[in-house]
């Protein structure tokens, strides 16, 4: 356990879950590399824009995320499990560290990365 507990992040942490909605499977299908990319940019935008605003921290997380598919073959749904800091560094290099109990609001984040998402789709797809 020692081992495995040194390996363990030294700050509070939050888990994230991005899942591509069941209504763009097929396009997921047709396109998994362009799909790939804008799940994580846009998960990554996300987190790093919202975490950003001194409503919510004021800072920029560290963020790990994973593509995870349920297998090698790619079953749906797609969704992308994010471990996010809780807490990040200002632009002064200062670490501040979440202090409401809870890393973000829920629904901020689902409209965000929605339009995160939707901005980054490319046309005629």
């Amino acid at each position: 356990m020692a081992r495995q507990r040194a390996r363990w992040l030294a700050c509070d942490h939050s888990h994230v879950l991005f899942t591509l909605p069941h209504d763009l499977n097929a396009l997921w299908l047709a396109t998994v590399p362009m799909m790939t990319t804008l799940l994580f940019q846009a998960g990554r935008d996300t987190l790093g824009s919202v975490l950003a605003d001194p409503k919510y921290l004021g800072a920029q997380p560290g963020i790990m995320a994973a593509l995870h598919t349920w297998s090698q073959t790619l079953l749906l749904p797609p969704h992308l499990p994010c471990l996010v800091t809780g807490g990040g560094l200002t632009p002064a290099g200062q670490w501040v560290a979440v202090t409401r109990g809870f890393l973000l609001p829920g629904r901020v984040v689902m409209a965000v990365w929605s339009g995160k998402m939707l901005e980054r789709h490319p046309p005629g797809l």
